[in-house]
């Protein structure tokens, strides 16, 4: 997956409860700051969780225009109870209270950085890109849920019920979702050629097993096809991709064996 955002560690949150197998990370736990600093909030929160009295802490931070690292994945952050261990937690610049219009207006930045760390992550650790159900959760089942729900589940008395019930939620999924598979990748080519005449007798080490069917099926797919000639009876020319994939050196040790 292409990186499209960076993640700073400009600070580093005092509380957490020491270091855990990354295959401990079950669940991506989404919060809200409420706070509505709109390009300064994942900074403003790191100084926070730099203090003693700040009482808690995640592993990131996102506002409109970054992303902040407060620890690292390992570290097991003080985000919400009976999920601190298993959760990766994420921080978003936004409030409980906001509409669904609202965290659109005002966070469009803050949910597009979001949606791109879940598909980042999800990928590191295998999770899942679902909204986990109340009975997913408590059985410690990989997926993403929210504090809000995590309080529900687990009957904290006092529980934090961000980041709220006007959050887009199923939308950030589908935007994840997407990241996490951007569809097929272009192929880029240059303006050489090759020529790579054909067999006469096609046996199982001809061309098409070095991976030059699927290749040419893109290549033609993508709108370069009238760059490819392969008649019944021709030599078989292909453009040559800027990057080369694996099966590439085969085709041209093939190519001069056959000279």
């Amino acid at each position: 997956m292409p990186t499209k955002y960076a993640i700073r560690h400009d600070y580093d949150a005092v509380h957490h409860s020491g270091t855990r197998p990354l295959s401990a990370i079950h669940q991506i736990v989404l919060h809200d700051m409420e706070v509505t600093a709109y390009r300064t909030a994942a900074e403003a929160v790191g100084r926070y969780f730099e203090m003693k009295q700040s009482g808690g802490s995640t592993n990131l931070g996102v506002d409109n225009n970054s992303i902040q690292s407060y620890l690292d994945d390992d570290t097991i952050p003080w985000g919400a109870p009976y999920v601190n261990t298993s959760g990766l937690h994420i921080e978003q610049m936004g409030k409980a209270s906001w509409t669904e219009a609202q965290w659109k207006k005002y966070a469009p930045g803050t949910l597009d950085r979001t949606a791109w760390l879940i598909a980042e992550k999800s990928e590191k650790f295998h999770i899942p890109i679902r909204a986990l159900t109340d009975e997913q959760l408590a059985r410690n089942e990989k997926g993403i849920t929210t504090h809000r729900q995590c309080s529900r589940v687990f009957h904290i008395a006092g529980g934090h019920t961000d980041p709220g019930t006007g959050f887009p939620y199923k939308e950030l999924l589908e935007t994840a979702r997407k990241y996490a598979d951007p569809g097929p990748k272009r192929i880029n080519l240059t303006d050489k050629n090759v020529t790579v005449p054909r067999q006469k007798k096609p046996h199982r080490a001809g061309w098409w097993n070095f991976g030059l069917a699927p290749y040419i099926a893109k290549v033609r797919k993508q709108g370069d096809g009238d760059r490819v000639q392969a008649g019944n009876r021709d030599p078989l020319i292909i453009p040559v991709p800027k990057e080369r994939p694996k099966w590439w050196r085969k085709v041209m040790l093939w190519k001069q064996a056959n000279r």
